[in-house]
């Protein structure tokens, strides 16, 4: 792998791991409305669908 690649798969897993953080401390403050699965599976497809955006932004 180049080092361009490298750098662009640590910005991927970089931002991923962020996302993950994110939605899980957002899944802890927030009030509990919706059932934890149904919260845990529109993270889930969130995260799907933000990573697939950022794989075809970046042309993999």
């Amino acid at each position: 792998m180049s080092a361009k690649t490298t750098q662009a798969m640590n910005i991927v897993k970089g931002v991923g791991i962020g996302m993950a953080l994110g939605a899980a401390a957002g899944m802890m403050l927030k009030p509990q409305k919706k059932s934890g699965k149904r919260m845990v599976s529109d993270a889930m497809k969130s995260i799907g669908d933000m990573a697939e955006s950022i794989s075809d932004f970046m042309g993999w």
